[in-house]
């Protein structure tokens, strides 16, 4: 029998704090992730700031200073077994898609890398998430949660107050996390 798909994005979703690390570095703050509402980080610097930062940016691989997000390797190892998951991540900054090819070999390097259970042929490297089709979509963007059955916002920095009144109308559900991924994903 053909498993369901699963698309699980990466950032902010398997991975956090490598950008994070990275804005910090730069600018010589000490932001946390909760001092951001909106969904892109950079959006902190002026607009001239932005390219600067990028082209100082092309040159750290930023999954060097990412961590897993809590409990999310062993989940996906264990719904691994019972799914189809098909990581689809977003590899193109619009400030700066000349770094994009380097971007998508990082992300590459380190999903291959470190989740070995989950074939190189199921990793899609793709801005427009919304044109994927599967069984159940888990993302930390709204706009990528359509076209599936199940819909999982994970939480994050930018999403942290979307009310039910604005996410039940979609479709979409929030979730607490990966353990609570696999507890409405994995059979009883």
């Amino acid at each position: 029998m053909r498993k369901k798909v699963l698309m699980v994005d990466m950032d902010e979703v398997i991975v956090e704090k490598g950008f994070l690390y990275l804005i910090n570095k730069y600018l010589g703050t000490n932001y946390k992730d909760t001092d951001f509402t909106q969904f892109r980080m950079q959006e902190i610097m002026p607009p001239k700031q932005r390219i600067e930062f990028f082209k100082w940016f092309k040159n750290y691989n930023m999954y060097d200073f990412c961590s897993f997000v809590d409990h999310a390797k062993e989940n996906l190892k264990l719904l691994n077994e019972y799914y189809d998951i098909l990581i689809a991540t977003a590899y193109i900054f619009p400030e700066a898609p000349e770094i994009s090819g380097k971007f998508l070999g990082d992300k590459f390097n380190f999903l291959y890398g470190n989740l070995p259970f989950i074939s190189p042929t199921n990793l899609a490297f793709i801005n427009r998430k919304d044109l994927i089709r599967a069984y159940c979509k888990i993302d930390d963007g709204v706009k990528n949660l359509r076209y599936a059955e199940k819909l999982f916002l994970f939480p994050a920095y930018h999403n942290r107050d979307l009310s039910e009144e604005i996410l039940n109308p979609l479709g979409i559900e929030k979730v607490d996390g990966w353990d609570d991924v696999s507890r409405r994903l994995l059979p009883k």
